[in-house]
């Protein structure tokens, strides 16, 4: 008999068994490594999810300065102050323009208004020197006659020299007649119309029309003394007339209006 044979087989397939169903805790290892598991795929055991380290951190960027090393506050601040001053500079430059404009306008008006005109003659071949409206400095020989006279813009003249006696008559270069009537007015029939500075400069115009169309072409004539104002409604103050008729008192006065009663 070579001796006794024990069978172990089915203890050793309990064992197993048994085992199989005990837990086993999974080692703890620093974050970032792997723990495998001691249990095979086949058993049911629970095995714990793969752990990662988390990379490091990155430091946050250094931000950006603006020129001259400002934060974006004192750079906002900067360039609104700058804004400001360059605005300022041109407003006060524009005001400044305006009021030494107003203030040349005002010392033309003043001038202007002033019609008389001074003459010194010290000799028969001395120079005279004038001044008056239109011209700040004008020159004249002893016989009176000007040099170099400008007149002043229309819109510069408030009003001209007028001096109307009615029913009187004033008599033109070429010998015409004309019968003025003070601040009436004699509507419609305009020939034409333009700028004259005085009431002798308006009649003349007519009677030279006539001269020229060797007809009596031109009747009359109207003539306002508010340059300023008419001339901005009507781009003249003199009219010449085909036909005086129809005459009312003019509600824009001083005025006069010249009938040709003889040619």
């Amino acid at each position: 008999m070579d001796g006794l044979e024990v069978d172990t087989s089915p203890r050793e397939k309990t064992s197993a068994a048994q085992d199989s169903h005990k837990f086993v805790a999974p080692q703890i290892q620093p974050a970032g490594t792997y723990v495998s598991s001691p249990y095979s795929p086949e058993s049911n055991a629970y095995t714990p999810a793969p752990q990662y380290e988390s990379p490091p951190s990155t430091p946050n960027r250094r931000r950006s300065l603006l020129p001259c090393g400002l934060s974006i506050l004192a750079y906002t601040i900067l360039v609104a102050a700058v804004t400001a001053v360059i605005i300022g500079a041109a407003v006060g430059g524009g005001l400044g323009g305006a009021l030494a404009s107003k203030s040349n306008k005002s010392a033309v008006g003043s001038s202007g208004s002033s019609s008389t005109v001074t003459m010194t003659v010290t000799s028969a071949a001395a120079t005279v020197t004038m001044t008056g409206t239109g011209t700040s400095s004008a020159t004249s020989t002893a016989t009176g006659a000007v040099k170099n006279y400008t007149p002043l813009l229309p819109s510069q003249v408030n009003t001209t020299a007028l001096d109307c006696n009615d029913q009187s008559t004033l008599t033109s270069e070429s010998g015409d007649q004309f019968q003025l009537n003070c601040n009436m007015n004699y509507g419609g029939n305009d020939i034409v119309d333009f700028i004259a500075y005085t009431l002798d400069a308006c009649i003349e115009a007519c009677s030279s029309m006539n001269t020229v169309a060797n007809a009596t072409t031109c009747h009359g004539v109207m003539f306002n003394a508010n340059m300023e104002t008419v001339y901005a409604e009507d781009s003249g103050n003199c009219w010449l007339k085909s036909l005086m008729a129809d005459p009312v008192v003019d509600t824009l006065p001083p005025s006069v209006g010249a009938l040709l009663i003889s040619s």
